[in-house]
Formats: structure tokens, sequence, C-alpha cells
């Protein structure tokens, strides 16, 4: 942990790291007659080293009078005292301290009440790490719930009685397992019981909050130890039933030595490279997800089919959790092709390097190496793929069309599928290198066209 100490206990945060449009920020609310201080996950992050996302003020200005002292002020959420504001170019949020009362529908406060100090606002946060507050001008940190101490010993640690913090917004179940993979700490006994006891609780959260955790989670720095920790917790069993379900399921140890579906998943997980993509993280979660219900024995674990179940079954986890289609589509494909790349030496080579040059071929070969390395480690199809693509970069071959629709149509043929079937040739045959140039690539279709329009 950054930041320094004197010999009176006084935590500060080296203030040169907190951008001058901040200083101007607090220093504007402070002039007013407002206590205003760094609050939340910047100063988190700061006494960690690491370089906040979002610069958040708490002050015991009402949301009214923040509106009046700023040129640019939104307000982005009224009902708990949030408000918007731009200094120079940087956006962040100004929160007015306060109390919080009755969490009927386990989400959000019944009753907010403003307060007048970062002591009665303390008490309403979710963990230790994320009720420290800070003074932009001088960094001085204050810290009223034993956060600097959670940080030292790498510790999720709910503010208050961690039974109560849990049943008044089921979403920190998620969140405190959340935290711990993205810090690399351990969650207290006494929080984690909390979570335990209250995971169920999840399914009162609308999917679009939980589909933003667990994406956070994967697409974080690690994702294995995440979905490890929410499946220990009974956390994943509500949220995902379906990874849950992988647990236990045996496979074939002669393909498959790390053991059993589960654990071959939390592995493939481990292998993912370094801030995944979120089609190839929720690709590695899923990837074989259609293998419990496709499981049968013979003289070995089988699961044929696994991955035309699995697409079905990611197709409706996307849906429930209601991701962008774009995604979903992403993933499913991910899934489909996920063991095809062991083919790829076999295939014709137009047909090899048309996969070569989409857009989402890294992420099916990242795919594939992650969950290769998590069972048999073989991956030399690998080094042939990248040879593939040296000698495409060798040759020019080209990664645009040489000929469109309108380019057949013009050379005769009728509008209609058999359009697409030349286009489809001919981009096999350009990236062959049958031609280089579209001079030639229109000669072909000429000929082309005219043999199939004299048929």
């Amino acid at each position: 942990m950054t930041g320094t100490a004197a010999q009176s206990h006084v935590v500060r945060i080296d203030s040169e790291l907190i951008p001058d449009a901040v200083k101007r920020a607090a220093g504007i609310l402070e002039q007013a007659g407002w206590t205003t201080r760094l609050a939340g996950g910047a100063v988190r992050d700061l006494l960690l080293g690491e370089a906040p996302h979002d610069w958040d003020l708490a002050t015991a200005a009402r949301p009214d009078d923040v509106g009046r002292l700023f040129d640019v002020a939104h307000d982005v959420g009224a009902a708990f005292g949030t408000t918007q504001v731009v200094v120079g170019e940087l956006p962040m949020q100004v929160t007015t301290f306060r109390k919080e009362t009755g969490y009927s529908d386990r989400r959000h406060p019944d009753h907010v009440v403003y307060a007048d100090s970062p002591e009665e606002d303390a008490r309403r946060r979710d963990f230790t790490v994320n009720a420290l507050f800070a003074d932009p001008a001088d960094g001085r940190v204050l810290d009223l719930t034993g956060g600097l101490e959670d940080l030292e010993h790498g510790r999720i640690r709910a503010v208050g009685d961690p039974s109560d913090r849990m049943a008044e917004d089921a979403l920190r179940v998620l969140r405190g397992v959340r935290f711990c993979a993205q810090l690399g700490f351990v969650m207290d006994p006494a929080t984690a019981q909390a979570v335990r006891a209250e995971a169920g609780s999840l399914a009162m959260v609308s999917t679009e909050r939980v589909f933003e955790e667990l994406s956070r989670i994967l697409t974080g720095p690690r994702p294995l130890e995440g979905i490890a920790q929410a499946e220990a917790l009974g956390v994943l069993a509500v949220v995902l039933p379906e990874a849950s379900a992988m647990r236990g399921v045996g496979q074939d140890a002669g393909f498959h030595p790390e053991g059993g579906v589960g654990a071959h998943t939390l592995m493939t997980l481990g292998q993912l490279p370094p801030n995944p993509s979120l089609r190839l993280a929720w690709a590695a979660l899923l990837h074989d997800i259609g293998k419990p219900p496709t499981r049968f024995e013979t003289d070995r674990a089988r699961f044929h089919g696994h991955e035309v179940v699995g697409v079905e079954m990611a197709a409706g986890v996307m849906d429930r959790m209601r991701a962008p289609r774009r995604l979903a589509k992403d993933v499913s494909w991910l899934i489909e092709k996920h063991l095809w790349i062991a083919r790829l030496p076999e295939m014709r080579v137009g047909k090899r390097r048309a996969f070569l040059l989409r857009d989402d071929a890294d992420d099916l070969l990242a795919l594939y190496r992650a969950d290769s390395m998590a069972s048999h480690g073989l991956i030399g199809v690998l080094d042939f793929a990248a040879e593939e693509r040296a000698a495409m970069a060798e040759q020019h071959v080209p990664d645009t069309h040489l000929l469109s629709g309108r380019d057949v149509i013009d050379a005769g043929m009728a509008p209609g599928p058999p359009v697409g079937e030349v286009l489809a040739e001919a981009r096999l045959l350009e990236l062959e290198g049958t031609w280089r140039d579209r001079e030639a690539a229109l000669r072909w279709l000429s000929e082309k066209v005219a043999d199939q329009v004299g048929e």
C-alpha cells in the first residue's frame, strides 16, 4: 500500500496523484462552506498504487447547492443526492453525505437522509476499503471503519454487521466476490458467511446488474479466482446455474488429466490472456456448459454434440441476462467453433485464410489455447496458424474483397442467391493467390458468369 504515515499515524495520499480538476472542484465546495472529501474507490486505488477509473467526491453540500456552484452540472441520481459535474474536461460525481434506511426491494434504500459529515456517510457504505475518505488538498486519509488495516492485510470486510450490509443490498453479495478477484484480496470470514447466507437474494437483483458484475470478474485480472469463489460461496448456483452444474461432472482422464468439467473450466479461465475481450471471457466460461446434459458412458465419458447444445444454452444465458445481441452472437460463434481450430491444417487454403482475416480470429485462437492448456496442452496448431499468417503477409494477401455483388450483376447475372455463391468462390480463389488484382478478378468473373448464363 502506498501513502505516507507520520508518527501520529496520519496516512496521506500523494496529492500530486489527484487531478487538478478534482482539487478545484473540492476547493469550490470548501470555499462555499461545505466539507468535501475524495471518497470510495479512488481513495482505495490510490493507496494501492493503482490509477482510479472514476473520481467521486462526497460533500455536505446538497444537490441544489452543487448545481449552483458549477457551470456544468447534471442531476444523475436525485434520489441519492448525486450530481455529475465537469471541471475542465474531467467528469466526476459529487454526492451529498447521507444516511440510508429500509431496503424493501433488497437493492435500494427506502429513505435517504442527507448528513453533514463523512462519519455518518461511512456507516452506510458496503466494504471498509470503499469507506475511506481523503482531503484532496493535502491527501490526508480519514478512516472510520478500519479500511486501512484491511488494505494492509488484503482483506474484504463489510462495514459494520456483514449480515446487515448484505441484507440491505443483495448485489453486495456479488460485489464482494468481485472485489476479492479484482484486488487479489481474501474475504473476511464473517463477511464470507454473510455472503453465503444471502446468496439466494441475488435472484431479486436485475439480471443486467448481475451480468455487469460477472463481466467485470471475467475480464479482470483473476477470473479463475473470482468464479471459483462465487462457486464456493453458493453465488454461482444462483446467478449462473448452467455453469455451476459443471462442477463434479467427470471426464475421461486420458483426455482431461486436470479433472472434471468444472475444474477444466476454471483452469481455462486461468489460461486467458490479460484483459481478455468480453466475448472471449464469456465464451471461456460457457464453452463446455453443454457437457453435463450430453454426457454418456461407453468405454469412457463422452459428450457428443456438446458444442451444439452449448451454443443453445449460452444463447439462453445471454438472453436471460439481457446481454447485447452482438455479444451473444459472438459468444455463440466462439463456443460453436472452439474445437474447430484443430482442423485448421486440413482446410482448403482459401477457407483457412478467410478465417484468419476475421476480426474475431484472435479470440478463437486464444480460446483454443486456453482450452488446450487446461487439458492436454497440445497447441502445435497455433504455430501453424502463426506461420500461415506470416505467409499471408509476405504474399500481400488482400484483406478486402476485390469483387462486389454489383460487379457480378453488371457481368450479367440476375440478382439472387447465386450471386453470393459466386462471390464466395471468388473470395476463396483470391485468398489462394489465383489473382492479385481487380483486373484479373474481373476477367475471371466475366468467364464464370458467361459459363453459368450459358448453362
